[in-house]
Parts: C-alpha cells; structure tokens; sequence
C-alpha cells in the first residue's frame, strides 16, 4: 500500500542513479519525480548528532556537560520545573545515547499530544516549553547513564542545547553548519499541517491506506 518513493544510489560521492516510483498526490496522479521532498524521520537524529559534534569539535560544548539545573546549559525557567533531582545528572552524552532516564514504559510525549493537550490543559497546537512542563511531572523511569532506552524528547533536548550555544535557532544552524557546506539547499523542517507543506512535499498517507495523514 506504498503510494510513492524515491530512490537515489550513490558510489563515489556521486549520485550515479535517482529516479521516483508512484504518486507524491494520490488524488492529482502526480508522479514522484527525484526532486519531491521526502520527511526523513529518525534519520534527523544523526544530522542533529552531527551538530552536536560540530559544537563539540569547535570548542565550545563538552560531551560531559550537564543539560538541566543551575550549571547546566538548558538553565532557563522553562527547564527549571522537574521534580526528580536526577535531571541535574543528565549530560549531553547520555542525550545523544539515549541513556538519560526516559523509557519507552510511559506514551512517547512526542506522538501522544492529545494525552499531553489534555493532561496538563493547553489546547492544541502545544510548544516544545508544554510537553517540557508534561514531561516533567513524572521522574525519570531510571537513573542516566545506567542504561540505554531511545528517547526522541532526548533528541529534541539536544536541538534546544544547539539553540542556546550556537545562539542560532536548530534550523539555521543545522542549514549554515551542516548542509551548506555539502550543497544540500532543499532540506527543510516539516510542518504540522497539509496545507502547510513546502513546495515539491509530497502527500503523507496513513500506514493501513486509509487515506491521507491529518497531522
């Protein structure tokens, strides 16, 4: 039940073969063509490891830093709220491992926004500083560093840390740091809505086929 998909292979550096298959519009039959924009998922977590590292390299973050509490580099009120004092444990490493307390026992506040819409009452859209508030409710479901369980709220943390040091919103950094210097001028972050897609986005369709995805 795939409507559509791009194909690109590479050797040496150069794409050597690039091609669409199906429809990047079920409804208009339009047809993917190599240049349609694909959302890449969790694959944005290594581009956001890479900036991380870049930070890293460039002497300005340390892998050991703390994230959380009066030190750490998210030091805002917004960061401030969380009852569990482990937070101030948490370092930039245990972020980009996946190792910094949360588990996959509670719903994944990143894809549960009605749960986090309703629990801590603000309407939908929510922002990040909200399922930051929902988050924060509840402690940690282990201590950091003791062992590993994939977190996308980790991930996002690690946008918001290359926010504050590069003192660039996560967008422009990752455009200026990592993309521009490979010539890579058409990736983009997505947006929530159909309506809001960028120019060449395909359509997004449900798992099952039943039709396209809302949000």
């Amino acid at each position: 039940k795939i409507k559509g998909a791009s194909l690109a292979v590479v050797k040496d550096g150069a794409i050597v073969y690039a091609k669409g298959y199906g429809y990047a519009n079920v409804a208009s039959k339009e047809p993917v063509e190599a240049y349609h924009l694909f959302r890449i998922a969790s694959v944005s977590k290594l581009i956001t490891a890479t900036g991380i590292m870049q930070l890293v390299k460039a002497g300005v973050l340390s892998l050991d830093q703390k994230v959380f509490g009066p030190e750490g580099i998210l030091n805002d009120p917004v960061y401030s709220s969380y009852r569990d004092p482990r937070y101030e444990k948490i370092t930039v490493k245990m972020l980009l491992n996946h190792s910094g307390g949360w588990s996959c026992r509670r719903p994944d506040p990143m894809f549960c926004k009605e749960l986090v819409s309703r629990t801590i009452s603000k309407p939908l859209p929510l922002s990040f500083p909200d399922i930051v508030s929902y988050v924060f409710r509840n402690n940690l479901d282990f201590e950091p560093g003791l062992r590993s369980s994939y977190s996308n709220f980790g991930y996002v943390l690690l946008g918001e840390v290359i926010r504050k040091v590069s003192k660039m919103d996560y967008e422009t950094y990752i455009k200026r740091k990592v993309f521009m210097p490979l010539g890579i001028s058409t990736a983009f972050l997505s947006n929530n809505y159909p309506e809001d897609k960028h120019p060449n986005e395909v359509s997004y369709y449900d798992l099952r086929g039943n039709g396209i995805v809302p949000a």
